[in-house]
């Protein structure tokens, strides 16, 4: 072990002593500085919005108003999820809602508001915030039919409220309980 001799006279191991203005003699090589960082990657600009993007279908008004307990103060939660967070993910999983007609689309939506607000137990009259089991809550279904309200389409010919199961219950299907009212 190399002792090294510090510029007050004391010998050492430590920076007191070995510290490039301290050191005296038998002193370390210092080590070379770290290479530089490689630059980030050039942007990428988005694509351009298309005229099928869901912000011509949920507008951020109705966005509020489909969610009007998002942002409850009485919920850990509050102000989590954003209409630019939603439509900004919606952009960047491009099948999502991205075929069939306007009405067909519209129902995608309508069932993917559904489905989160029936796992999330989130938005239906107050009932998130610790207030228990509620039937409200369970019926995905109630909650699909709300949306399709609120987006003004039908919810189909085949909605089945009697097999209910959940949506990612089986991996060949996008949407269980609903698949067929979707696909109409």
């Amino acid at each position: 072990m190399t002792v090294i001799c510090s510029n007050a006279g004391y010998c050492g191991q430590t920076d007191a002593y070995c510290a490039p203005e301290n050191c005296q003699s038998q002193c370390r090589t210092p080590s070379p500085p770290p290479p530089p960082s490689p630059p980030p990657p050039p942007f990428t600009p988005p694509p351009p919005i298309s005229p099928d993007d869901d912000s011509h279908i949920i507008t951020s008004s109705l966005f509020e108003e489909m969610l009007t307990y998002r942002n409850d103060h009485r919920c850990k939660s509050n102000g989590f999820y954003t209409y630019d967070a939603f439509i900004t993910a919606a952009r960047i999983f491009p099948g999502f809602d991205t075929t069939g007609s306007l009405e067909t689309r519209t129902r995608e939506l309508a069932a993917f508001f559904g489905q989160t607000s029936q796992e999330t137990t989130g938005i239906h009259t107050g009932l998130e915030c610790g207030h228990g089991v509620d039937d409200r809550v369970i019926d995905r279904i109630g909650f699909y039919e709300r949306y399709c309200l609120i987006l003004g389409v039908s919810t189909g010919d085949n909605l089945d409220c009697y097999n209910q199961r959940p949506f990612n219950d089986d991996p060949q299907t996008s949407y269980g309980v609903l698949k067929m009212s979707v696909q109409e």
